[in-house]
């Protein structure tokens, strides 16, 4: 049955063909708002649907509830399927191309014939496309990154994606019954498989015959007595391995991985005098002395128990034999979220509502960091509308009375020479203040590092969001010196962001601790648009953890008073 991400991208495709046709576009933004706010939905679509609350998303009104009705029964939409018979078949695929907006897909193809990936390449190795208007070398050279982006991006799938697909599977089974293991388990950012893991018992018929129709349409490429492995539709392959339970911990320490984790691991039982394998720990006489859980493996091993996301080979295995690993940040210490938006500029609720969200997760605080006034195409506040949404910030803090703090942010435009959007009267009066790049991403490596330390140097600045501006599968990471970013980061007491959103992910896990290592602080936000997308501070607790970050190390684990003392700056 399709889900809120297969609705979501027939909406987002469906905007897309209609901007090529040049259709209205107050149309073409009707669908893109609906599939961002189904995106985001915290239930599933379907029980939406069948239980006539469709019209309870936001934007979704009788044309879009009978479309969202017939993909949901069907799991295809007439109206999408003939917009793509109106034109040639390659099309749809060139939008999936970073850097390849509708208007620019629509301008290759009418002016130079380009229906397909296949054409593209070709007329960019010919150097056609410069005898149109507006297409210069630099464009043929963003055209080949996206290309490369696209065709990486569709190798591997999201740590979203992956964990939604694996838990549809699980929610089939009782609690505890399949595990998941390999990557996924380790919370990599992108996955190329997904692993599961289950004591059920080697040849358990039954058990494999309810997995086989848990994954659902896919093909069967191989099954036995303990193993199966599938290949959905989606290209994604799914295997599962059935294990003694005596022999659960061990397998589940072998197939989470990583293959260099587990080649160290391997040389440490041989310095020991036993042989580890998926099986077992096992001494000089071949009896198994350990295997029944990971705990009692690591134990024998005289080591302190690795948490999976450590799983790397970084450096984790000889701090667990020095018994030195970190206690690890966890989603419950998080008190609040520094990095979100409301209606006052491109998100898609109001502060009460963002608040409420904020404390049903059990926040104290949240800071609304809507964008500042260069960045139009995002709604960006004026002055004059700031001095309006303070004003209502007090109200909704005044209704709260204390259950839930709402901070004044912004998130406020680095300019191409690291001045800032605001003036500095202006950004006084903020509680929080971000700073973010959002344009200017092709200076050179110096340019764009000079930026943000100036703005790391200005005193209101607080925290620096998305630090590497990168897009998964959309845009790479801007060039920069990291290494003179955290220096000046520690000087200035500026905090860098790991922002959760599933597409940035950014700082990543190596990142992360470098940044850690020369004494920077982070701050784990969620650059939520949307209160549902609260929930996804989970990835970036995820990146936190394999960047072996504590709680000592996320400013947002404090509370608010201790918060706006630490990020105060001279």
């Amino acid at each position: 049955m399709p889900g809120n991400a297969d609705v979501a991208a027939i909406f987002r495709s469906t905007a897309a063909l209609l901007e090529i046709k040049g259709e209205n576009i107050f149309r073409v933004r009707a669908y893109e708002k609906a599939a961002r706010n189904i995106e985001s939905l915290p239930e599933d679509i379907s029980l939406l649907a069948k239980t006539g609350r469709l019209r309870e998303i936001p934007g979704i009104g009788a044309d879009l509830e009978a479309k969202i009705q017939e993909i949901v029964s069907t799991g295809e939409l007439s109206f999408f399927s003939d917009l793509k018979e109106s034109l040639p078949s390659g099309l749809p695929q060139l939008l999936e191309i970073p850097s390849l907006g509708p208007k620019t897909v629509s301008l290759l193809y009418k002016q130079a014939n380009i229906n397909s990936l296949s054409d593209l390449e070709a007329a960019i190795s010919s150097g056609r496309l410069l005898t149109i208007p507006g297409i210069k070398e630099k464009s043929l050279e963003n055209m080949s990154k996206g290309i490369r982006l696209f065709k990486s991006s569709k190798e591997r799938m999201s740590l979203r994606d992956a964990e939604s697909l694996a838990q549809e599977i699980q929610e089939n089974f009782s609690p505890g019954s399949l595990s998941v293991a390999g990557s996924l388990r380790r919370r990599v950012e992108s996955v190329d498989d997904i692993d599961f893991l289950s004591s059920a018992g080697e040849g358990n018929v039954s058990f494999i015959n309810n997995f086989i129709a848990a994954v659902g349409d896919a093909e069967l490429l191989a099954r036995g007595g303990t193993k199966v492995s599938l290949r959905t539709s989606r290209g994604t392959q799914i295997d599962l391995r059935l294990v003694k339970k005596e022999e659960y911990g061990a397998a589940l320490v072998y197939f989470t991985g990583s293959r260099a984790f587990n080649v160290k691991l391997r040389h440490i039982a041989g310095q020991n005098g036993y042989k580890l394998n998926e099986y077992g720990l096992y001494d000089s006489a071949g009896r198994r002395i350990a295997g029944k859980t990971e705990e009692e493996i690591f134990s024998r091993l005289k080591m302190s128990f690795v948490p999976p996301e450590l799983r790397e080979d970084r450096g984790e295995i000889e701090l667990a034999l020095e018994k030195r690993i970190p206690p690890l940040v966890e989603q419950s210490m998080i008190r609040g979220d520094l990095h979100t938006h409301s209606r006052w500029s491109d998100g898609e609720a109001d502060i009460e509502e963002m608040a409420e969200a904020a404390k049903a997760l059990g926040y104290s605080y949240i800071a609304i960091t809507d964008h500042s006034q260069s960045l139009k195409i995002a709604g960006g506040l004026s002055p004059r509308r700031l001095s309006e949404k303070r004003k209502e910030i007090a109200a909704v803090n005044s209704r709260h009375k204390g259950k839930i703090r709402v901070l004044y942010g912004t998130e406020t435009e680095i300019g191409p020479g690291g001045e800032l959007d605001y003036d500095d009267a202006v950004l006084a009066e903020f509680d929080i203040v971000l700073g973010a790049v959002h344009t200017g991403f092709s200076q050179s490596e110096k340019q764009l590092t000079a930026r943000i330390v100036k703005a790391c140097e200005n005193r209101w600045v607080h925290i620096i969001a998305h630090p590497t501006g990168r897009l998964r599968g959309v845009r790479e990471p801007y060039k920069i010196d990291l290494k003179t970013v955290f220096k000046a980061a520690a000087d200035t007491n500026t905090g860098m962001e790991i922002n959760s959103y599933h597409q940035r992910m950014d700082l990543n896990d190596v990142n992360c601790r470098m940044a850690a290592e020369n004494g920077v602080r982070l701050a784990v936000n969620t650059d939520s648009h949307h209160p549902d997308q609260l929930k996804n501070i989970r990835y970036g607790v995820d990146i936190a953890r394999r960047g072996r970050l504590g709680p000592q190390n996320v400013i947002n684990t404090l509370g608010v008073k201790e918060l706006l003392k630490t990020i105060k700056k001279k």
